[in-house]
Parts: structure tokens; sequence; C-alpha cells
């Protein structure tokens, strides 16, 4: 048990999160956030998920953040449109129940 007690001796240690974030970012940008160079207002694209889109990351998809109003309305018109469903199915309760899942203040367009 000592063994994990050491490892864990020191709780307020940064140093992985240092070596993370410069494998991530660059070493550069991580000293110049260091010094207070860097702008936390001037995040890329707005989102934190820009921010945390590294070179050996993923594209980001539309998947990671929810659409907003007009993008979500977009989305539902062309689905509609493509797939030659009738109007009246932005009314069908079920397809709200899953447009709405983990979303309770999500806007979900109507006729």
């Amino acid at each position: 048990m000592k063994a994990n007690s050491d490892r864990h001796a020191d709780r307020l240690s940064t140093s992985n999160l240092k070596k993370h974030t410069e494998g991530c970012f660059g070493a550069d940008v991580v000293a110049a956030w260091i010094k207070g160079a860097a702008d936390p207002s001037k995040v890329p694209g707005g989102s934190i998920f820009a921010a945390f889109a590294g070179a050996s990351r993923r594209p980001i998809t539309v998947t990671h953040r929810a659409h907003t109003r007009v993008e979500a309305r977009t989305h539902i018109v062309h689905w509609i449109a493509e797939a030659n469903h009738p109007l009246r199915i932005v009314e069908d309760r079920k397809l709200k129940e899953l447009l709405g899942t983990g979303r309770p203040g999500h806007n979900i367009p109507s006729r």
C-alpha cells in the first residue's frame, strides 16, 4: 500500500497534464499559455472541441455538438425532402421523443 500512497503523494502536481497538453498542442503553445501570452477568449471556432482537435485527432463532425435552431430546422427539412417523407412527420410523437432525448430544452420544429 505504501507504493500506492507514494504515487499519489502530490495531488497538486500538474506535470503529467503539462506533458499531455504539450503532446496535443505543442510545447510553444503551452509555454505561451503559462506565460499568459495566449488569449483564452480566442478559442479557435469558439468551441471547446475545436480547441482540443489536435493534429492526431479525428476531424470534428456535427455530432459533437448540438445543432442551432437554424441548423436543426435545415437538417430536418433536407431529411423530409430527400426521403420523400410527408411534412406531417414533424408532428410524430415518437420522432419528437427521439430528437429531444438528452436535450430537454432543444427546439424541435413543427408546421
